[in-house]
């Protein structure tokens, strides 16, 4: 799993800012397409997948997670009403795999009208158009 970022320019207002992924290009079948930081921290609001002909996709929207461990340095910590300490030097990275799969097929387009934060790729076969605007 590699974590893919294409940053949009510095200059571009963030209402207007919009990033294209090219498959087996910018990203092949295992890769998370870290949309929020390509877009320079804005969420997109929608995601448009692009397959011609011979093209398909299967993807996973917002489905990968950073999350940090909680130390647990005190047993009794949690007994006194302390509160959690994390671990943020030592993140985790997750794949949430109850979210929905989504398979475009050949010649179909599909749009995500919903927050977009990063996408993972399950699988592709040649060179499918994902396109993220916010």
């Amino acid at each position: 799993m590699a974590i893919k970022v294409k940053k949009v320019g510095k200059e571009t207002p963030p209402t207007q800012r919009v990033q294209s992924f090219i498959g087996n290009t910018d990203f092949v079948a295992g890769d998370i397409i870290d949309v929020q930081a390509s877009l320079l921290g804005c969420v997109a609001r929608e995601a448009t997948i692009i397959c011609e002909a011979g093209e398909d996709i299967e993807v996973r929207f917002n489905a990968h997670q950073r999350v940090f461990p909680e130390i647990n340095d005190n047993q009794f910590q949690g007994d006194r009403g302390g509160e959690r300490r994390l671990d943020w030097d030592n993140p985790v990275d997750i794949i949430d795999e109850k979210q929905e799969t989504i398979i475009v097929a050949a010649d179909q387009t599909f749009t995500l009208p919903k927050q977009v934060k990063n996408i993972q790729v399950v699988s592709v076969s040649y060179a499918p158009r994902i396109i993220v605007h916010t």
